[in-house]
């Protein structure tokens, strides 16, 4: 696997160390790999959800219903791939 070296202030690097045992960390690459990767999922998870509430947003403007999509749906898979 290839890494990247990152550096970090010293009072971040203390409190990293003072909670990884803690929480059963062996190392703080360990804690730090999964402290960013769980950031970085939150990240996600707000980008997009604003996307799906934007998407909403303008779905109701246009009175398209859930039921109107699934309908939409449902005729579009009946056309391309010949399903019942």
């Amino acid at each position: 696997m290839k890494t990247v070296e990152i550096t970090l202030p010293k009072k971040i690097g203390d409190m990293i160390k003072e909670v990884m045992s803690e929480l059963g960390y062996k190392s703080e690459q360990e804690f730090v790999s999964d402290a960013v990767s769980s950031r970085l999922l939150a990240i996600k998870k707000a980008k997009y959800t604003k996307l799906a509430e934007k998407i909403n947003g303008l779905l109701k403007t246009k009175k398209i219903s859930p039921d109107d999509i699934l309908i939409d749906f449902e005729i579009f898979r009946e056309k391309n791939y010949h399903c019942r």
